[in-house]
């Protein structure tokens, strides 16, 4: 994959982009909600994340207080729900057009990772796909940056580089995360269905 002459970084959200880790994850929350005795169906929870993709779990929970009149510890729930997908993620796979296009590149280019999840099992996953040896730095939702729908959080990104948003190209697969990166400036890849299959076959 080529990029632009201005191009000196390259961000790349974790899950769904660089690692194929929704099943362990959407695993931990249904699990989480049933130990709360929260009852979700698999199918409406499954819609709600991804809608939501992206977004910081605290934010999440929150918004599942509001609509279902429900008062679940946030810090609580998330430490069980955390537990248990970092147990999961032991057996996920990178996406393997996305992984190498980090591999190729880290070379030549700042790259970073930018997700909403946390250190522990961010780490985790990349190390388990033998990803992290290639990444320069990564930035959780531990390291308190804005959302990653607001056009601030890529703003402070490129300034961590010394670089202007748009020296900067971002790999995404959620839809308000891309939004907003496009809004601070940045070039962006969305990852879907269409783009992996381009991108797979451009590398076979």
């Amino acid at each position: 994959m080529k990029f632009d002459d201005k191009i000196k970084a390259l961000i790349f959200d974790c899950d769904g982009t660089l690692v194929d880790s929704w099943h362990p994850h959407m695993g931990a929350w249904l699990s989480a909600f049933k130990k709360y005795n929260c009852d979700l169906s698999h199918e409406y929870l499954n819609s709600f994340l991804l809608e939501r993709n992206g977004i910081v779990a605290e934010k999440i929970i929150e918004e599942l207080n509001q609509r279902h009149q429900t008062n679940l510890n946030i810090q609580s729930f998330l430490m069980d729900k955390e537990a248990i997908a970092y147990k999961a993620l032991s057996h996920i796979q990178s996406i393997p057009s996305i992984a190498q296009i980090l591999k190729e590149n880290s070379s030549k280019y700042a790259c970073i990772v930018f997700s909403g999840g946390n250190r522990k099992n961010v780490t985790k996953s990349l190390e388990v796909t033998d990803l992290k040896q290639y990444v320069h730095q990564i930035i959780t939702s531990d390291d308190h940056y804005p959302l990653k729908n607001d056009p601030r959080a890529y703003q402070k990104i490129a300034a961590l580089l010394g670089l202007q948003p748009e020296q900067c190209h971002f790999f995404e697969d959620g839809e308000m995360a891309i939004e907003a990166a496009k809004h601070a400036g940045m070039q962006v890849t969305a990852i879907n269905k269409e783009t992996l299959a381009k991108l797979d076959a451009a590398f076979s």
